[in-house]
């Protein structure tokens, strides 16, 4: 069987374990990532889910959704999808401020100039507001 299946039992597994979904995508993305799989497909059927990680308000949510949406930014960065890699990292941004996580600040602030190239205008205005405004600003 290759890595690539076992990605598809995985998300059955989270399927039936409805709290292991946030961990579980941050180790599907990890993967995606490490081997290169496309793994659209789970992240159309966790949709629903995913839209909810924003609610999340305790610091370990917090950290796990701050986790899913780095891996996630890559993992579109490296589809060249830049503007949804783009989107990911600002959340990323906003998150860190939340939890007052600073230096993880500027591992996210770095990822976004690496790509500031591919954002939009309004992209870079939210970039400028999160690093003036921080945790005030809104996720998406």
């Amino acid at each position: 069987m290759g890595k690539e299946a076992v990605i598809a039992e995985y998300a059955a597994y989270l399927v039936d374990h409805p709290d292991e979904i946030l961990p579980g995508l941050v180790t599907i993305l990890k993967s995606a990532n490490k081997y290169g799989f496309c793994i659209d497909k789970v992240l159309l059927l966790f949709s629903d889910q995913i839209g909810g990680f924003c609610s999340l308000q305790d610091m370990i949510g917090m950290d796990q959704h701050v986790r899913f949406r780095y891996q996630k930014a890559i993992y579109e960065f490296s589809k060249e999808n830049f503007k949804d890699g783009i989107e990911e990292t600002l959340c990323c941004l906003v998150l860190a401020f939340r939890m007052r996580r600073y230096e993880d600040c500027f591992c996210y602030s770095a990822l976004f100039e690496k790509y500031r190239k591919y954002a939009t205008g309004e992209q870079i205005q939210r970039f400028q507001a999160i690093m003036i405004g921080g945790e005030e600003v809104k996720l998406r």
